[in-house]
């Protein structure tokens, strides 16, 4: 039975522990309350969906996600890349930002022995 969860990005740069197969079908920002200074509280959230075989889902793989604002260079890291997952554009109290969410895999490597 396919399912959705939300999964909070802890950081520009993060790696939650995903289910096998999770597809992220959302990326945005949820208010996290009201801090100490008394100032409304954002994050970045992920929606994902994946199959659920198990209750809770497993099991686990952790995805390398970040998030960069628009401007930003994306870091050259050997033997990787980064793959466009979803962009978003955020107005709360300032100017306009949009964010781009990127997860970051491995460069698939050619098997010398494969003749394809």
């Amino acid at each position: 039975m396919k399912t959705i969860w939300k999964y909070e990005l802890e950081g520009p740069h993060t790696a939650p522990a995903l289910p096998l197969g999770a597809k992220v079908i959302h990326f945005g920002m949820q208010s996290k309350g009201v801090g100490d200074g008394g100032y409304e509280r954002f994050g970045f959230f992920i929606w994902v969906e994946f199959d659920m075989v198990d209750s809770p889902p497993a099991p686990a793989e952790a995805r390398l996600l970040s998030v960069f604002p628009t401007g930003e260079a994306l870091p050259a890291i050997d033997g990787f890349e980064f793959h466009h997952v979803q962009t978003i554009q955020v107005k709360h109290a300032g100017p306009e930002i949009v964010w781009h969410l990127y997860e970051q895999v491995p460069v698939p490597t050619h098997n010398p022995n494969d003749p394809y």
